[in-house]
């Protein structure tokens, strides 16, 4: 007995390898990124950037019996509880490359595995491959790829038991959303501040913690105010609409800003309030304005005219001697 149980223990291990997620292409977010698999590989949030929209993938999975005059759904039962707010047989959010193993029926006295893979989601529809194993031996019971269209449901049917005496089957219904585009905030924001704000480097090391700002009276944008960080990276100017020399690395959204750096996550969070006066997702840029490294990090703000960026960066070099 003993050595049976380990046998299936092990055979389910090798599956639950084979079905794992691929961090690197989720994340969700937007979403926003998915733990890696080796606890010595630090963990790094996706900073999802887009400027168009990303079709993603929702679907609902059902255990059902098929009978003369219909359907009944055994899996999830109507009571099934969600856990950590993801609810039995939905997936949202999913991107090509996305999937998952998952037990099936576990309370109507059967148990199966279902690996589901999205293997393509455009305009010509949708790929979705699965795979059903009986639970107890691991036998494949079915593995199919479903080529659907948004919102049209599909039925795998399967044998259940040694005695065939059932009709079992999956039934998917599955309907396409989108991660919309990341845009640039919609006007001229003449002061950037906050009263108590952490900077904190890949989740977890906290590098400064304080508040200030800064504002100016332009109203054209000529003049803008600014955040700066220095530290490791050197200095980084980050503002909230493009200006000369920045790129595009991260986004305000809310209370928070982060954006990547040479491959480290960077987050500003603000518990007291949005950062920019309109919630929401918006872009944020960032210029490397000097490379020299320095231990000790540092986050403030400054206002400077646009054109005149070099004399600026020239003066908080100053202060910093």
């Amino acid at each position: 007995m003993k050595k049976t149980f380990s046998i299936t223990v092990f055979v389910f291990v090798i599956l639950m390898l084979a079905f794992s997620y691929p961090a690197a292409a989720q994340g969700v977010s937007g979403a926003i990124g998915a733990r890696a698999n080796n606890p010595n590989v630090p963990y790094r949030p996706e900073v999802l950037i887009n400027r168009e929209p990303i079709p993603t993938l929702d679907y609902k999975m059902e255990l059902v019996e098929i009978l003369p005059g219909g359907t009944n759904v055994l899996w999830p039962s109507g009571d099934s509880r969600s856990l950590a707010g993801i609810k039995p047989g939905v997936r949202t959010g999913w991107r090509v490359g996305a999937n998952s193993l998952e037990g099936v029926g576990m309370n109507v006295g059967m148990n199966f595995m279902v690996g589901t893979k999205l293997l393509q989601l455009d305009r010509n529809g949708i790929v979705l491959d699965v795979t059903v194993f009986e639970g107890a031996t691991q036998k494949v019971l079915t593995s199919q790829k479903l080529s659907l269209q948004n919102y049209q449901e599909a039925f795998i049917e399967f044998a259940a038991a040694a005695s065939g005496s059932r009709r079992l089957a999956l039934r998917l219904l599955p309907s396409i959303s989108s991660i919309p585009p990341l845009p640039d905030y919609p006007s001229v924001v003449q002061y950037l501040g906050f009263k108590d704000g952490m900077l904190i480097l890949n989740t977890k090391e906290l590098l400064w913690r304080g508040g200030f700002g800064n504002g100016t009276n332009d109203q054209s944008g000529i003049e803008m105010p600014f955040f700066y960080i220095t530290g490791p990276a050197g200095l980084l100017l980050i503002s909230y609409r493009p200006f000369p020399g920045a790129t595009l690395v991260g986004y305000f959204q809310d209370w928070k800003l982060i954006f990547k750096w040479n491959e480290d996550i960077y987050e500003l969070i603000t518990p007291a309030g949005s950062i920019l006066p309109e919630s929401g997702k918006w872009a944020a840029y960032v210029w490397q304005a000097d490379a020299t490294p320095r231990e000790k990090t540092l986050l403030s703000g400054i206002v400077s005219k646009v054109d005149n960026l070099t004399e600026t960066v020239r003066k908080i070099l100053e202060r910093m001697k």
